[in-house]
């Protein structure tokens, strides 16, 4: 029984955080709405975070009471309950209230998109965030925007992916913030912050039982406490951090619009767990589910990637496909209130990627092949022979598949961006 339920929790080990590789992509084409358009081309000055805090230092004070107030009566358990003080309305104070990375920054930036020519003095990605890896075949450059103005657009883009940057970091070993032992994650990535990306609330009743925190992922806590931020923000006229602080939110929840991380390992079902009962080598049988769920995460997320990026250059019918599921769903989901909590939101959206997760999975391994996605030998992480854009020269008729299958999250991300947009503007 133990070594079941460990098997359990090893396979979640193998989940990365990062959802759909470029969010300020997958952000800037579900937006494209003519019923935004307005608000998007509206510009703002970027101001630095510390003037937020001092002339929002005694609403800080109210919201973060009311932020943990709500976090104690969801399933949420991993939290020792934060303060602002209106006496250190400083950088420092919010981030230790918001239980994020003491050291986190918020740097003045704009984001190169693929269309626009390089920048003649870039500010690379693993400067603002050295775990990155640097890959030329995607638009990584920054410029500084400190004092410049800067469209709705713009700051939703650019900042969409800032929490991958360092915000949900390093903070295991932070006792009074109360998060307690790491979950789920890479274990050879004590600072991995998986757990804030990804919730698995709708696992069976085996693993539910044999491990408990597939439960514990927080990234509806995250998406609640950027919500009523950016709301703060754009009700007392700082709309750089209404926008900002919406992005934050955004990037949660098209995390939770991604499949794989809603459903721990999509492939797994009865007859699966049956021959893990019966498996001579059960250690064997765990390393070959970590690596083959990893492999399969990863390279549908440079499927996607690619894809947006090719958008923005060349345009492809597979491309205009996928973002026009982007941005061709509902303005808003119809059942969602604008002046609500995140959560009926949350749940909705990972209710859908769980249902599709199952047939995405089975598309991934259909386009990329047994060898990258049925071989456990294979490592996507240490090939170095793995080109991103390899699958694209594959014809449509092997493509569609999963260019098909995919347009269903590509649509629930779309609709749920424009949804949680709506519900940062409106006062609850």
């Amino acid at each position: 029984m133990r070594k079941f339920s460990l098997f359990i929790l090893f396979f979640l080990i193998s989940q990365i955080s990062f959802g759909w590789g470029a969010h300020f992509l997958v952000t800037d084409k579900a937006l494209d709405t003519p019923e935004l358009k307005g608000f998007l081309d509206m510009q703002t000055k970027s101001e630095p975070i510390e003037l937020f805090l001092f002339a929002q230092k005694k609403p800080l004070v109210a919201l973060f009471d009311g932020y943990y107030q709500w976090l104690q009566t969801t399933p949420s358990k991993r939290f020792l309950v934060g303060h602002f003080s209106e006496n250190d309305p400083t950088l420092l104070g919010f981030l230790k209230a918001a239980r994020l990375n003491p050291k986190a920054t918020f740097p003045l930036l704009r984001r190169r998109f693929p269309s626009e020519k390089p920048l003649r003095n870039p500010i690379l990605l693993n400067v603002i965030s050295p775990h990155e890896k640097i890959d030329p075949y995607f638009t990584q450059e920054f410029e500084n925007a400190q004092g410049r103005q800067m469209t709705m657009r713009e700051i939703l883009t650019t900042f969409s992916d800032e929490p991958d940057w360092t915000i949900d970091y390093a903070l295991w070993d932070i006792p009074e913030y109360g998060y307690g032992t790491k979950p789920y994650g890479k274990t050879n990535e004590p600072w991995s912050g998986a757990a804030f990306h990804m919730q698995f609330s709708h696992e069976n009743f085996i693993i539910r039982t044999l491990a408990p925190t597939v439960q514990d992922g927080m990234a509806q806590d995250r998406i609640e406490l950027f919500l009523r931020l950016s709301r703060l923000a754009f009700s007392t006229q700082h709309p750089y951090w209404g926008a900002r602080f919406a992005a934050h939110a955004i990037h949660y929840m098209q995390d939770l619009s991604q499949p794989y991380h809603a459903k721990a390992v999509p492939f797994a079902n009865f007859n699966y767990y049956l021959k893990f009962a019966f498996s001579a080598d059960k250690e064997k049988y765990i390393r070959d589910t970590t690596q083959l769920v990893s492999n399969r995460h990863l390279l549908f997320e440079d499927f996607i990637r690619g894809y947006m990026e090719k958008q923005d250059l060349v345009q492809t019918q597979e491309s205009k496909n996928l973002i026009q599921a982007l941005s061709s769903g509902k303005p808003m989901i119809s059942k969602i209130s604008k002046r609500e909590t995140s959560e009926n939101l949350f749940k909705e959206v990972s209710e859908r990627s769980v249902e599709i997760a199952w047939k995405l999975d089975n598309a991934v391994a259909t386009v990329y092949g047994p060898r990258m996605t049925g071989d456990p030998t294979y490592d996507f992480d240490s090939d170095t022979q793995y080109s991103a854009g390899a699958v694209y020269s594959k014809s449509a008729v092997e493509l569609e598949a999963l260019v098909k299958v995919a347009m269903t999250p590509l649509t629930t991300a779309g609709e749920a961006t424009r949804t949680l947009l709506e519900m940062c503007r409106s006062a609850p």
